[in-house]
């Protein structure tokens, strides 16, 4: 059974690894141990790459994909509870449930141990939140100290035989990221999206950048058609425009050659960036819960509220953000055969990050405090 599997997978499979020892990236996969008759399955720490099951009868079918599992079979049955809890509270994505009745997602950081018939045991391989400690040192060991595993990180994710890119929003993170890989000597082609729409478009804040940037349009006649195609490769809700301007973005990649592409994701959910964790703002409702009926909202799962910055850190990473972030990128970028690569999401930066005082993640009312001294001695 071991002949030709990387080791990496061989110590994962065969031996203890506390939170999933030096395996690092983005991965799913499944080993059957033919002379054993075990099968065992991991997902990589925060969700990057997909694994669903229907494990309801006499048979365990897993697959990367909700409707790879529909077509042999399994009955396309709504999970109300599930339905009922996105359009109630807003969230997705968290835990096993999916969309879809009899089908489950093994979540982030989990693996899961199939032995004989009916026998599916999963488990937590990876907790972010895990034997965290506060970190004493000085602001400048630990801007030295994230500065070189950032280094490292980007230097990890340029390994490829093809093309590498990067996808540019303007933003800090963004800008960040292109100082990381121009730091090492690299010159790779930018991409963004517009629409056509002074007010939402990020198109000076990109060119101050990179001036060459590549831009993919989308438009509001481009929206219906491309919204029901990218239903067909999420298959549950997804993010709306945005994940409909990446998508743009990812075929535009694509049809330049480009098959990989670095982005921000993860900085904000691991260095404490969104205004809301701040106390700033609070942000606008996204869902109606009083226009359902109220037998249906009582379907609804509750999830309690996080108290503490460290606390709501964690939840973004491993409940409201993050799991469902990297769905939508994955999705959006496999439709056009490219490969998304995520710096920021590598757990040593947020571990990193969790592990620092609050004031030093939020300083003058201002989040991620540390990532944007970093950008200003960089950009």
């Amino acid at each position: 059974m071991a002949i030709g599997i990387p080791k990496a997978i061989q110590k994962f499979y065969f031996g203890p690894m506390p939170n999933g020892g030096k395996t690092a990236g983005m991965f799913a996969f499944v080993i059957w141990d033919d002379a054993k008759k075990i099968l065992f399955a991991a997902r990589d720490r925060f969700g990057k790459k997909p694994l669903f099951y229907h494990a309801n009868g006499p048979d365990i079918w897993i697959a990367s994909e909700i409707k790879a599992l529909h077509k042999p079979g399994v009955p396309k049955t709504l999970n109300e509870i599930t339905w009922a809890t996105y359009l109630a509270t807003g969230n997705l994505d968290t835990g096993y449930a999916t969309f879809w009745k009899d089908i489950e997602r093994l979540p982030p950081g989990h693996s899961m141990t199939i032995k004989g018939p009916f026998k599916v045991q999963t488990e937590r391989w990876y907790d972010p939140g895990e034997g965290v400690e506060t970190d004493v040192r000085d602001d400048e060991m630990v801007h030295r100290d994230l500065c070189g595993i950032l280094d490292d990180s980007v230097e990890v994710r340029f390994r490829s035989d093809v093309p590498v890119g990067v996808c540019l929003s303007g933003g800090v993170d963004s800008s960040l990221l292109l100082a990381l890989i121009r730091r090492q000597g690299h010159e790779v082609p930018g991409y963004s999206f517009w629409c056509d729409d002074s007010e939402y478009d990020e198109i000076p804040w990109v060119k101050a950048m990179q001036p060459d940037a590549h831009f993919a349009l989308l438009t509001p006649e481009m929206v219906p058609e491309l919204a029901l195609e990218m239903f067909s490769y999420q298959d549950e809700p997804y993010g709306g425009i945005p994940t409909l301007g990446m998508a743009k973005v990812f075929e535009q990649a694509q049809k330049d050659g480009v098959k990989v592409l670095l982005d921000g994701q993860g900085m904000d959910e691991g260095w404490a960036g969104y205004d809301w964790m701040t106390g700033k703002n609070g942000g606008s409702p996204s869902v109606l819960p009083e226009c359902l009926n109220p037998d249906f909202r009582s379907l609804a799962r509750r999830f309690s509220q996080s108290k503490g910055l460290r606390a709501k850190q964690l939840n973004d990473l491993t409940g409201s953000k993050i799991p469902r972030a990297t769905r939508f990128n994955d999705r959006a970028s496999m439709m056009h055969s490219v490969e998304v690569r995520s710096p920021f999401l590598d757990h040593r930066v947020v571990e990193l990050g969790l592990r620092q005082p609050d004031e030093r993640k939020v300083r003058d009312g201002t989040g991620k405090w540390l990532g944007r001294e970093l950008a200003r001695t960089m950009v």
